[in-house]
């Protein structure tokens, strides 16, 4: 007794030409997943701005010296922390939250003292640098605790995750 199994595939080609579609679709967008990705991480750190260091465990308290400071410009004494006008937190996140290519922001306070962000692309990979007197908030110094706004870990893993995600579903709905 001999069985003969015969199988009939039917629209296989036009499916492999789908497939190679999307591939060269995701190839030809791998720097708009990527810019996708970094607005993910930038909101988690904007979040991170407004709830004084809430994902990172808390900023320190400012020093009694910047209290008295901020309060002789008619500023907010003790609150919010690293927010006078606004101008960091616009250069280090709020910008990020909107770029979608190779920029540089930058933005200098009354006092002289400059933020730069440069984020440039290249194959898929987005490179984000900070630098300037008001960028050194990120680092400790010998007169002022670290307060990092910028941070990796699991919260800003899945948002860049799920922007990319969501970039990706766009690219290959429109693929």
């Amino acid at each position: 007794m001999t069985y003969q199994i015969v199988m009939i595939a039917t629209g296989l080609s036009q499916a492999f030409a789908k497939i190679n579609a999307i591939q060269n679709a995701l190839q030809n967008k791998q720097d708009e997943i990527a810019f996708a990705a970094t607005r993910g991480a930038a909101s988690v750190w904007d979040d991170n701005f407004r709830s004084e260091g809430g994902s990172v465990g808390g900023w320190a308290d400012l020093a009694e010296r910047t209290v008295l400071e901020r309060e002789g410009m008619g500023l907010p004494g003790e609150h919010p922390i690293l927010i006078r006008y606004g101008d960091l937190q616009q250069v280090t996140t709020t910008s990020l939250m909107a770029v979608s290519g190779s920029a540089t922001f930058s933005r200098t306070n009354s006092d002289g003292k400059r933020a730069t962000v440069q984020v440039t692309s290249r194959g898929g990979t987005v490179n984000v640098m900070a630098s300037g007197e008001k960028a050194l908030n990120q680092n400790p110094t010998k007169y002022a605790p670290a307060r990092p706004y910028w941070f990796v870990n699991s919260q800003v893993q899945q948002a860049a995750r799920d922007a990319a995600i969501e970039k990706v579903v766009d690219i290959v709905g429109a693929a």
